[in-house]
C-alpha cells in the first residue's frame, strides 16, 4: 500500500502494535491514500497518545498512524479473518475553532506543520501531535525552522506544541537571550551562588535535604550496622535492569521475591516473566526461579496496587521506569512519579524499605554558566541549581527523588537512592536488552554511524559503561549498607573516550571518520532532509541549544560509592575496544545500525 509516495507495510504495523499492552486484535488501513488509520480491540481503554509513541519508537515517521479507533470488536469475515471492507472511516478531529495564524512567526509554524503532515489550514492554535505529529517528525519542524534562523530545540515542540505557543516563546526568546525555564519557585539567596528554589511537589525547600545527604559518608557506612536484604518485592522485574536484579537475588540471596508484572488480560504473569527470564538466562535457575518468586498482576502506578501485601516487611526494590525522553502525553511522569508515590505509600504503611533505582540524569543541564562548572553532582547533593526539564524523563526522575527525600526526611521512611549511569551490555557475553533501541547512548552511537561522521571535538569525550550484570550486583552490596547511607552512584569509575568506542565499531566495518565542527552541522542538516535517515539522527538533535543560550550537562562523581563498593570486595572492570566489539557485534546481528 502506497501513501503520500511512501510504500507502507501495513503487516509491520499491525505486527508492531499487536505488541502493545492490552492490545488485542489490530489492522492498519490507508483511507484515501492520505489517512493511515489502526484499529484494534482491547479490554481495557487504550491512551491512543501512549500507543502513538511506543509506535515512534520502532516505525519509520511515515508508517505511524495519525488516526486511531478503538473498537469494541473487531468485524470479521465468516471464515474468521478480519473484515477491512467493513472498518469503519476513520474519526477526523473536526475544526471547530479554526484561529487564523497571524504574524510571521505563527503563519511560518503553521507552513511548516502543513509541509511536514500534510494536511491544510493549520490554525494558530492547532496542537502538532493531535494533528498526526510524531516524536519523529518533530524533528523536522526543528530543522524547517533553522532554515528560516528561527532556533527551537526539540523540546520547545513537545511542550508549547501549537504555532501561536511557539511563536510567542520565540518572540520571549529573542527579546531576552538568556532566558532558563523551571518549574520550581526561585527565591533570592544572598549568602550563596546556588539559588533557593522550593518544589511544587512537596512544598520542601531543596537545600532542606542538605543535611541529610551530609551524614551521607564513609564515616557511617563504617561505624553503623548493616542491613540484610531479606524477602524481597521487586517492582519492575520485567524490564532490563529488574530482570538481571532477578537473577543476581536467584543466585546470592535465599528469600522469596515478590515481583508485581504489568501484563494484559488473559497472560499470566509469570508466564511473561519467565520469557523474559528465559530470553536472557536461558533456563537457568528456572527450578529456583518457580520455587522462589511469587509474580501478581499489577499496574504500579496504582496506589492500590499493593494492598493485599501491606502488613509484610519487606525490602522493595524499584526498577520501574519509562526511559523515553519525551512525549506528546504525561506517560512519562505518570510511571516514573506515580509509581514512586505508591512505593513510599506502601513502604510507610508495611514498615518496609524502599531501594530506588534513579539516574546521574538529575544532574540536570548547566546553563549560560549556572550552575558553576567546578560544582558536581555528588552522593551528597540534591539541588545544584541546575535545570532539569530539558526532557521529560529527567524532570520526572528528579520529582521522584523530590519525593523519596520529602518521605525520608519528614516520614521516616527508610530509603536509598540509586542513580545509575549508562546501562550498557553484560560483561560476560555482550548480551544487550532486549529493547535496545529506547537505550539513549546507543542510539547516539547508531546516529554517528548512519551520518558516518564524527566532530573532532568530540573524540576526546569520555563516557562510561556500566555493564548492567555487574550493576546488579553493585546495586544489591549497597542497598545492605546502613540506614544513614541514603544515596549512591552506582555506575563504572572506568571510563572510555569516543574515539576508542569508535575504534571497536570499526571492526565490524561501522566507520565513523572525524570532520571539522562546521562541516558537521552541514552534513547533518543535509542528512535530516532525508525521511529515513531522520529517525536515526534525532539524538543529534534533541539537545542542541538555543541561540543565545549555552547549555552543557553537569558533571558527577561517585568517588564515595566506589570506596564503600571497595569495602564491600567489589570493583568494576575496565571498558575497551574489545567490550565495545562485543556488544557491537550483538546489535550488529540484530539489525540495530541498519537504516531503516
Amino acid at each position: 500500500v502506497k501513501l503520500r509516495g511512501f510504500r507502507i507495510e501495513l503487516g509491520e504495523i499491525e505486527a508492531r502494535a499487536a505488541m502493545y499492552d492490552d492490545v488485542s486484535m489490530v489492522a492498519a488501513e490507508v483511507w484515501h491514500g492520505q489517512t493511515l488509520c489502526l484499529y484494534y480491540t482491547s479490554k481495557e481503554e487504550v491512551d491512543k497518545s501512549d500507543l502513538k509513541a511506543y509506535l515512534s519508537m520502532t516505525l519509520a515517521s511515515y508508517m505511524v498512524p495519525t488516526a486511531y479507533m478503538q473498537l469494541d470488536e473487531m468485524p470479521l469475515t465468516p471464515n474468521g479473518k478480519i473484515n477491512r471492507k467493513a472498518l469503519p472511516a476513520p474519526e477526523v478531529k473536526a475544526n471547530t475553532a479554526f484561529v487564523a495564524p497571524e504574524g510571521r512567526l505563527e503563519v511560518m509554524f503553521a507552513h511548516i506543520f502543513e509541509n511536514i503532515l500534510n494536511v491544510s489550514s493549520v490554525g494558530a492554535n492547532d496542537d502538532f501531535f493531535e494533528l498526526g505529529g510524531t516524536s519523529i517528525n518533530a524533528i523536522r519542524v526543528v530543522v524547517e525552522a533553522s532554515k528560516q534562523d528561527v532556533n527551537i530545540v526539540f523540546n520547545d515542540l513537545f511542550q508549547l506544541k501549537t504555532p501561536r505557543a511557539l511563536a510567542a516563546f520565540v518572540k520571549q526568546s529573542q527579546q531576552q537571550s538568556s532566558t532558563v525555564k523551571t518549574e520550581t519557585i526561585i527565591l533570592p539567596n544572598q549568602e550563596s551562588k546556588i539559588p533557593i528554589a522550593v518544589s511544587p511537589v512537596t512544598g520542601n525547600a531543596y537545600q532542606d535535604y542538605d543535611d541529610l545527604l551530609q551524614r551521607n559518608t564513609l564515616e557511617a557506612f563504617l561505624k553503623s550496622p548493616r542491613q540484610p536484604i531479606g524477602k524481597v518485592l521487586l517492582a519492575g522485574a520485567t524490564g532490563y535492569m529488574g530482570i538481571h536484579i532477578l537473577h543476581e537475588l536467584l543466585r546470592n540471596n535465599a528469600a522469596k521475591i515478590y515481583c508485581p508484572v504489568r501484563c494484559s488480560e488473559g497472560e499470566k504473569p509469570m508466564d511473561k516473566l519467565k520469557t523474559l527470564y528465559f530470553y536472557y538466562f536461558n533456563d537457568e535457575n528456572f527450578p529456583i526461579l518457580e520455587r522462589r518468586v511469587v509474580a501478581f498482576r499489577a499496574e504500579m502506578s496504582n496506589l492500590d496496587a499493593l494492598k493485599n501485601f501491606r502488613g509484610r516487611e519487606l525490602t522493595v526494590i524499584n526498577c520501574v521506569a519509562n526511559v523515553k525522553h519525551f512525549s506528546s502525553g504525561d506517560d512519562i511522569e505518570h510511571v516514573n512519579t506515580d509509581s514512586v508515590r505508591a512505593l513510599i505509600n506502601f513502604c510507610l504503611h508495611s514498615n518496609s524499605r524502599l531501594i530506588h533505582v534513579s539516574t546521574v540524569s538529575i544532574g540536570g543541564d548547566r546553563v549560560n554558566g549556572v550552575p558553576a562548572k567546578d560544582v558536581l553532582l555528588t552522593e551528597q547533593r540534591f539541588w545544584l541549581g541546575q535545570q532539569v526539564d530539558t526532557n521529560q524523563y529527567v524532570h520526572s526522575k528528579f520529582v521522584a527523588e523530590d519525593l523519596v527525600l520529602d518521605a525520608v526526611m519528614n516520614k521516616g521512611l527508610n530509603a536509598k537512592i540509586m542513580r545509575v549511569g549508562n546501562l550498557s551490555a553484560r560483561q560476560s557475553d555482550g548480551e544487550f536488552q532486549i529493547n535496545f533501541s529506547s537505550n539513549n547512548f546507543m542510539a547516539t552511537l547508531r546516529a554517528y554511524v548512519a551520518l558516518g561522521e564524527v566532530p573532532f571535538d568530540e573524540l576526546d569525550a569520555p563516557d562510561e559503561f556500566s555493564p548492567i550484570d555487574e550493576l546488579a550486583r553493585a546495586i544489591l552490596l549497597l542497598a545492605e549498607t546502613p540506614r544513614e547511607c541514603v544515596v549512591f552512584h552506582p555506575y563504572n569509575n572506568h571510563t572510555i573516550i569516543l574515539v576508542d568506542i569508535l575504534e571497536g565499531l570499526a571492526r565490524l566495518g561501522l566507520f565513523v571518520k572525524g570532520v571539522e565542527r562546521n562541516a558537521f552541522k552541514s552534513r547533518l542538516n543535509n542528512a535530516m532532509q532525508n525521511p529515513v535517515l531522520v529517525e536515526l539522527l534525532r539524538p543529534l538533535m534533541a539537545y542542541d541549544s538555543a541561540a543565545g543560550v549555552s547549555i552543557e550537562d553537569v558533571d558527577c562523581d561517585n568517588e564515595y560509592t566506589t570506596q564503600v563498593l571497595y569495602r564491600l570486595g567489589f570493583k568494576w572492570s575496565s571498558i575497551d575496544e574489545d567490550y565495545v566489539e562485543r556488544f557491537a557485534k550483538a546489535l550488529y546481528g540484530l539489525g540495530f545500525f541498519d537504516e531503516q
